[in-house]
């Protein structure tokens, strides 16, 4: 195999034969001279320009390793022999065009985050099978489904009627809520809900009159029932356990002590449950109920002292200022406010009058609370035991026909009105057919159940005032 050069070449590497010139240009003129030769002897082709895929020419890379343009039958990726690429020219042109797609899916993140919330709807739709069924052979358009008849349920309701004054701890039942009225200590029993009428009520109060130092061993007793508590006078500083008062010292001492022993205040006696006790002024303290009301009046104020001054107004509280009880109407309003803020069944009250206390059930349907009470009013009672008038929504069956009687229903006195299904009320009204006049039609009226699926009424002439062949009866029919 022959390699040329060309003269004016070899005159340039010999001028150039020193070290360091001879070995660059060898590489740079000689190499790549003798490459091209190589590759022209060996092929007969010549070398394309970088980069460029030429006919008949030999394909060097650029600069980058790149080739401009690309021509095959087959594309292969990866590794050895590779993946074929089985997408045609067609399709991998169409992926150009996926920004604009995406961009498209991009925007719409939020259409799909509510799809992500359809899970419970779709389940339950998948329920409703048999619902849908029923549609299969459906055949009424939208206007005639709206003229079908419906029901849509009835809401259960209460009274309660409060005419007389509530107390304290008397309550009032809705299922498992019960409200218990309190007038003053604002604690109830259990679970009960609260229902506060202190401000409505006015507290029973008795006066304790000490002009003289007591006596040790000298007594006085406050309390009615389970909360009744005795208070021993003892020689001053002995006091250390419940009921047990100092003397003092003085008499300004000794009623300092009493006062601490009734309220609690003292270290060692606890406070009485029922009552208060005012500081003596002019020798006179004021003890007054912790509850409002009548109960009050009951608490008893008794007394042994040696001294025949030191002594209660009177035996039980209410001397000073009697109590009363919450009055129909604020008792109501506290009622309705405790049922709309606490309760737990699903009901709503409404103040119908200052005596009466309306209760719904907050959806239709059968609701059958129990309703009881234990209020003393004769007249502060429930309407009935438990909720009533509750009805679910139901599709509601109506018919109505109009026509004049025939020579046949004139002659028998009777016309009957055939339908699909069994009524529960029907309405009848006869006109003279002329005029439009309404008669006095006063017949009787008969439901007909019927065998099979057809029911019928009748109306007859049997009263006072007959239909005729010049009227047009009118029937309305319910179920």
């Amino acid at each position: 195999m022959a390699i040329y050069f060309d003269a004016a070449k070899i005159a340039e590497v010999v001028a150039q034969l020193s070290g360091a010139a001879l070995r660059r240009n060898f590489r740079d003129v000689v190499l790549p001279e003798v490459e091209a030769g190589l590759v022209a002897a060996n092929t007969g082709a010549e070398v394309g320009a970088a980069g460029v895929a030429e006919a008949s020419k030999i394909l060097k890379l650029g600069a980058n390793k790149n080739v401009d343009e690309v021509h095959t039958a087959a594309l292969y990726l990866g590794a050895g022999a590779g993946t074929l690429v089985t997408l045609d020219a067609a399709e991998l042109n169409a992926l150009e065009n996926l920004d604009d797609e995406l961009a498209a899916l991009e925007g719409a993140q939020a259409e799909l985050a509510l799809l992500a919330g359809l899970a419970d709807e779709l389940t339950a739709l998948s329920g409703m099978d048999t619902e849908l069924g029923l549609l299969a052979g459906l055949t009424a358009n939208a206007a005639t489904l709206n003229a079908v008849p419906s029901n849509p349920g009835n809401v259960a309701q209460g009274v309660l009627r409060v005419s007389a004054a509530v107390k304290s701890t008397e309550t009032v039942t809705i299922g498992a809520d019960v409200y218990e009225f309190d007038a003053g200590e604002g604690t109830v029993t259990g679970t009960n809900i609260l229902v506060d009428i202190e401000a409505s009520t006015i507290k029973s109060e008795g006066t304790l009159t000490v002009d003289t130092q007591p006596t040790a061993s000298d007594t006085f007793t406050i309390g009615v029932g389970a909360g009744e508590k005795l208070y021993t006078i003892v020689p001053n500083g002995t006091a250390n356990a419940d009921g047990e008062v100092n003397r003092g010292t003085n008499l300004a001492t000794a009623q300092a002590a009493i006062v601490a022993a009734v309220n609690g205040t003292d270290g060692y006696n606890v406070a009485h449950t029922q009552v208060v006790m005012g500081d003596f002024a002019a020798n006179a303290a004021v003890i007054t109920a912790i509850d409002g009301g009548t109960a009050g009046d009951l608490i008893a104020t008794t007394e042994t002292f040696t001294a025949g001054t030191n002594i209660f107004d009177a035996a039980t509280l209410g001397t000073t200022t009697a109590g009363a009880d919450s009055a129909a109407g604020d008792a109501t309003d506290a009622l309705i406010a405790a049922i709309n803020a606490s309760g737990t069944e699903a009901v709503t009250a409404f103040d119908e009058s200052a005596n009466e206390v309306l209760i719904l059930a907050d959806a239709v349907g059968v609701v059958a609370l129990a309703t009881t009470e234990t209020l003393a009013g004769v007249d502060n009672t429930w309407s009935a035991v438990t909720m009533t008038g509750g009805s679910a929504a139901a599709a509601i069956n109506i018919a109505k026909a109009n026509r004049v009687p025939t020579a046949t229903e004139v002659a028998l006195g009777i016309m009957r009105f055939a339908v699909d299904f069994l009524p529960t009320m029907v309405q009848v009204q006869v006109r003279v057919t002329a005029s439009g006049a309404i008669k006095a039609w006063d017949g009787a009226i008969a439901i007909i159940d019927a065998a099979g699926d057809i029911n019928y009424v009748e109306i007859d002439n049997g009263g006072a005032t007959d239909w005729a062949a010049t009227d047009t009866a009118y029937v309305i029919l319910y179920s």
